[in-house]
């Protein structure tokens, strides 16, 4: 696994602002997160958060992580307004900094991941990490997406350091290579 001084290196100042071109519906099972702890990895604002503290509800919690402390800071500045606006009886977020491939302790019963993993430093570790955290028998949401021909690697790397996930996208085969 990479360590802390690479990850953040690549992570270093990117929130993908604008080349994040995809759609992101947030395809939740609402009556799957009811009751409980669900994780948003790349939380980015912290709106997906919000949504799924709604769908936890009083006894269950919505954490988010993100590696852009202004994303952090952003999101943890509007979550008194989201869970009042839900109705819920208390706060039952949590956002902290944390990269993908280095999510730290917790164990969750939901894991969720918004089309983001095409721009991740190390997928392969991401997504054994989002396992190490999923307790057994958990439910992992990976929503993504696959390119239908390979791409040259110049090309992929560029969308990469912008933040278009959709560019950055491999094929089926490779992502199972």
């Amino acid at each position: 696994a990479p360590d802390d001084a690479v990850l953040a290196e690549y992570y270093s100042g990117k929130q993908f602002e604008y080349g994040f071109t995809s759609v992101c519906k947030m395809l939740l099972p609402a009556s799957e997160l009811k009751g409980k702890k669900v994780l948003n990895i790349g939380c980015r604002r912290g709106r997906g958060v919000y949504k799924m503290s709604a769908m936890a509800g009083n006894n269950g919690s919505a954490m988010g992580v993100d590696w852009s402390p202004a994303y952090v800071a952003e999101a943890k500045d509007g979550m008194d307004r989201a869970w009042h606006d839900s109705g819920l009886a208390g706060n039952n977020m949590e956002f902290r900094i944390a990269y993908p491939e280095d999510i730290g302790s917790g164990t969750m019963d939901v894991v969720y991941c918004n089309n983001v993993v095409t721009l991740f430093y190390d997928q392969a570790t991401a997504i054994r990490e989002f396992g190490r955290v999923l307790k057994p028998g958990g439910l992992l949401i990976l929503e993504t997406i696959f390119a239908d021909r390979e791409r040259r690697e110049d090309v992929v790397e560029q969308a990469r350091a912008i933040g278009n996930s959709i560019q950055a996208a491999r094929t089926q085969d490779e992502n199972y290579a």
